[in-house]
């Protein structure tokens, strides 16, 4: 009850001309919980930004569903940053009827806007979500890739068919984030597909592809995989022996082995690593010869 008195006050230092007060009392406010939920709403149509912001900021965190509209008609906002923080907030509620306001906000051209609704469209989990996701993997901004790929992550196997198809993409950077997602989910229906994107024309495809198969740990891949590991671009053949060394049987050996002779020493290195990973005495005899390599940190892992 003592807290909740409080509130009036706790609301006005959201104008406070310190941010650091601002933000303590933001942070009271939440931990008030549902009493300061009134009172932040109030807060949200008022004249000043920076106690929109907070207020809405606050109410993300208290969790309240029930205040996700009224944080949607701040997606408007005269004030980006106010917009930005409704954004995030309703990523926090996990609101589904939100989804397409946020999806709205994903499509503008204003990087930090998307980039925060590729977030929350994340955080939602919806597979409504997932082809204007899979579109903002073609954003010019790299940070509204990424947002939008780990988003994707996070929706999990839904979202295997429709990129599966994307591996058709013309743009070589929509293949190469498809295919690191496909891994990161791992699931077995994304195998074809990318035992298939390591014969992509682009390299960084390929590189992805290969990683990805080894997220997915599937003995079966390890014939496929060794088909590269003469590349003549050292990133893929490192990330053909990351591939192995993820899926880490006694079938991968002797192509970690193979590979302590690479000109390359990351590549090295990373087959040290695997056959670490592995372990037992079939491993010992290629990692005491690792121990005579020329670069120190290649001889560091062996040991």
């Amino acid at each position: 009850v003592a807290m909740e008195a409080a509130v009036p006050a706790l609301v006005t230092a959201l104008s406070d001309s310190s941010k650091n007060v601002q933000r303590c009392a933001a942070d009271a406010l939440t931990k008030i919980g549902q009493a300061a939920v009134e009172p932040l709403l109030d807060a949200l149509i008022g004249k000043d930004q920076s106690a929109r912001k907070w207020a809405a900021e606050a109410l993300g965190d208290i969790g309240d569903r029930s205040v996700a509209l009224e944080l949607v008609k701040r997606l408007t906002d005269q004030n980006i940053e106010v917009q930005r923080a409704a954004v995030t907030a309703l990523g926090e509620l996990k609101n589904k009827r939100t989804i397409e306001p946020l999806v709205e906000v994903l499509d503008t051209d204003n990087v930090e806007l998307a980039k925060a609704a590729a977030e929350a469209l994340g955080k939602i989990r919806s597979s409504i979500a997932i082809e204007p996701l899979i579109r903002a993997l073609s954003s010019p901004s790299v940070d509204v890739q990424r947002a939008a790929a780990e988003s994707l992550k996070a929706v999990g196997p839904e979202c295997v068919a429709p990129l599966l198809i994307e591996l058709q993409s013309k743009d070589y950077i929509v293949r190469r984030w498809v295919v690191e997602i496909l891994g990161e989910i791992g699931d077995d229906d994304a195998r074809d597909g990318l035992i298939n994107a390591l014969s992509d024309e682009n390299s960084r495809v390929v590189h992805y592809a290969a990683i990805a198969l080894g997220k997915i740990g599937k003995p079966s891949a390890i014939r496929y995989l060794v088909e590269l590991l003469d590349h003549p671009e050292k990133d893929v053949r490192c990330a053909v022996v990351e591939g192995l060394a993820h899926i880490g049987t006694y079938h991968a050996v002797e192509h970690l082995e193979r590979m302590l002779g690479d000109e390359d020493w990351v590549t090295r290195l990373t087959a040290v690593k695997g056959l670490g990973n592995v372990g037992g005495r079939t491993c010992l005899t290629p990692l005491c010869q690792a121990l005579q390599d020329e670069e120190w940190a290649v001889r560091k892992h062996a040991a």
